[in-house]
């Protein structure tokens, strides 16, 4: 289960809070910053830097993700949302945080943690849990449960790594959302360390060494 710092909490939560107004329905970096700079330490240094590192660990785990104005996936740089992963990290840590929120949030902010309070209550806390998993987590248990897969099928003499089939047995197996299996298998191929071959209406999978 990924850990976040009290900052990537707070980053997800005004995510949450200030990505559906109504003109748009994603947020840029610059508006969660000036709310989080509240919220950062004294003693760091470059504040900026600070917001930079937590915007590209979030979007790296898949926690956060680019977004045109209107919500639609894109690679451009510039506007994003919370993920569905990303919300259930976030309820998950805010269930347990100690971290006291100040009246200064405003009520746009207070609304937001009402709104996750109302959902966390609806989630049961293995439901909410099992489902998260780090790419770093996704990468170890794949690539173990990918050469398991292979060394059964290679007994039996044929071996078919269909990328549906893999996902699919591996989101059962781990109780992960599908989702976010299929995003995280597309991280891993976008970094060349699974390779996907186009075969009729299906696709083969080969994990690169």
């Amino acid at each position: 289960m990924i850990e976040l710092t009290q900052e990537q909490m707070n980053y997800l939560l005004y995510t949450k809070a200030y990505a559906k107004t109504e003109d748009a329905e994603t947020v840029t970096n610059g508006t969660v910053k000036s709310h989080l700079i509240r919220d950062l330490s004294s003693d760091i240094y470059d504040v900026g830097v600070e917001v930079s590192k937590t915007y590209y660990f979030l979007l790296h785990n898949l926690l956060i993700t680019l977004a045109t104005k209107d919500g639609n996936p894109t690679k451009k740089k510039g506007r994003f949302l919370l993920t569905e992963e990303g919300n259930k990290v976030l309820l998950y840590h805010l269930a347990q945080t100690d971290y006291r929120f100040t009246s200064a949030k405003g009520c746009r902010v207070l609304n937001t943690l009402l709104a996750c309070i109302q959902e966390v209550s609806k989630i049961s806390p293995q439901s909410l849990s099992s489902s998260l998993i780090t790419l770093d987590e996704f990468r170890e248990k794949f690539k173990e449960f990918y050469f398991l897969e292979r060394r059964v099928q290679e007994r039996q003499g044929l071996v078919t790594m269909y990328k549906n089939d893999l996902c699919q047995r591996f989101s059962e197996k781990n109780l992960i959302p599908l989702k976010v299996v299929e995003d995280h298998f597309e991280r891993l191929k976008d970094n060349d360390e699974i390779l996907v071959i186009p075969e009729q209406d299906v696709e083969l999978v080969q994990w690169i060494e």
